[in-house]
């Protein structure tokens, strides 16, 4: 009982702390910063783009050039919404390929629980006894198993 009431005193202090941090993320600075974007962007697009390209119809050249301007820009784009997310999950995606392809760590903990097996049959010769019967034990118990399962009129 006083356990639970001493991790759920924890948990509210650690939402508490969590809460803090947001509101003091979450200040003004970056929201005056994408306004200034968002207001600068959006007379650049809808202002001052179309009064610089107001010259009637559109030459070959011209039109070329805006042509090679949207590909650049889609191309760019295209780039960094598949590259930042893969960027920012790098390490992420490490682990998880490591873990995939590669199980050293996994072997590494089971020589670690080996020698401490190993340490014990050592120390206490009596625990190799009990270590052996039980898997004997264990072995038997499946080999019954296995036999009701062939043995069994529906297989």
């Amino acid at each position: 009982m006083i356990g639970r009431l001493l991790s759920r005193s924890l948990w509210l202090k650690r939402k508490s702390d969590y809460t803090e941090e947001f509101k003091r993320k979450s200040s003004t600075e970056p929201e005056a910063w994408i306004i200034k974007w968002a207001f600068g962007f959006t007379f650049v697009i809808v202002i001052l783009w179309p009064v610089l390209t107001s010259c009637g119809q559109f030459s070959k050249g011209y039109f070329t050039f805006w042509a090679v301007i949207s590909i650049a820009w889609g191309t760019v784009g295209s780039a960094v919404i598949i590259a930042l997310p893969l960027m920012e999950s790098w390490r992420t995606i490490q682990s998880v390929l490591n873990g995939m392809f590669t199980n050293d760590r996994v072997m590494e903990k089971l020589e670690d629980l080996n020698s401490k097996l190993n340490a014990f049959i050592i120390a206490m010769p009596e625990v190799e006894r009990v270590y052996l019967l039980d898997r004997e034990r264990s072995k038997k118990k499946e080999a019954s198993e296995s036999d009701q399962i062939v043995s069994s009129p529906n297989h």
